[in-house]
């Protein structure tokens, strides 16, 4: 049973690493297109993937942070 919750939690990881890439992937896409516009003033265009960025990251840590707690809570019980 403990390799059935080790390999979920890895696959987790991984689909958290997966989705972080392509929002960097997609930021840079976003940030590239914003400056060659031309549109002014361009530190408010850059500032709303900016602002999704920092959201995106968040998200991805406290998802993170949320799995490997409930591991250790499971591991408690088992051992209790």
């Amino acid at each position: 049973m403990a390799t059935g919750r080790v390999w979920r939690s890895r696959s987790l990881e991984l689909a958290l690493f997966v989705l972080g890439l392509v929002s960097l992937i997609l930021l840079g896409t976003v940030v590239t297109l914003t400056i060659d516009s031309g549109n002014e003033p361009l530190w408010a265009l850059l500032l709303f993937p900016a602002l999704g960025v920092v959201y995106v990251v968040i998200g991805l840590l406290g998802l993170r942070g949320r799995v490997h707690e409930q591991g250790r809570n499971a591991r408690r019980l088992a051992s209790s």
